[in-house]
């Protein structure tokens, strides 16, 4: 019971803010993951790649998707 009260207690009031989005482009968001595949890159080297994608929240359509390592 202690333990969840402490953890309780060490977080913030609010993570999240409610935002009105008019425009495209107003607020975008981002992130990232890695894929568990092996690819081979122009130089030659088999290693992971990472996809990052950016979405637009006012249409909801993503605006770039792009793969690096």
């Amino acid at each position: 019971m202690a333990r969840t009260r402490r953890t309780l207690a060490n977080q913030p009031d609010r993570v999240f803010e409610d935002v009105v989005v008019c425009r495209p482009g107003d607020l975008m968001e981002i992130d990232s993951t890695s894929f568990d595949v092996m690819v081979r890159l122009e130089n030659g080297v088999v290693d992971r790649v990472e996809m990052t994608g950016l979405v637009d929240i006012a249409t909801r359509t993503p605006r770039r998707c792009c793969g690096r390592r």
